[in-house]
């Protein structure tokens, strides 16, 4: 008898979306805070993706916005309060950098969460892996 399986294995995940503001002359600014809160981020989520924002995001009043995107499957434990312990450390590396150049504090970090299917299409037509059998 030949086992019927499905091709399609799915499975629920949180999107994390940090949105934070920087100078255009303050490209150092983003640089550091990606590389400097990215060890927090491969240790708790495993990785995050860091772009420009665009469109109605894009201005920060006067300031560029980045987004920080992270996918985390709903493995992760306390992964909300994980979320808020990121979204703190920018806050407080903003602060850090801003004041140092003599403006004012960052009041704000916004972040967006959003619960996501994640599908993997596993190829049918692969042999399937001989499974070793405990005795």
């Amino acid at each position: 008898m030949v086992e019927k399986r499905s091709a399609l294995k799915k499975s629920t995940a949180t999107k994390y979306t940090v949105y934070f503001p920087f100078s255009k002359s303050d490209e150092e600014v983003a640089a550091a805070i990606r590389e400097r809160v990215l060890d927090f981020i491969k240790k708790i989520f495993g990785g995050a993706t860091v772009y420009p924002a665009q469109g109605t995001t894009g201005k920060w009043g006067e300031e560029s916005t980045s987004v920080l995107e992270i996918l985390v499957e709903d493995v992760v434990e306390h992964k909300e309060t994980r979320i808020e312990q990121l979204a703190w450390l920018i806050l407080n590396y903003l602060d850090d950098l801003k004041t140092l150049k003599g403006r004012p504090p960052e009041e704000t970090v916004w972040f967006s969460e959003q619960t996501v299917t994640l599908y993997k299409l596993i190829n049918p037509d692969l042999p399937k892996q001989p499974t070793v059998d405990s005795k």
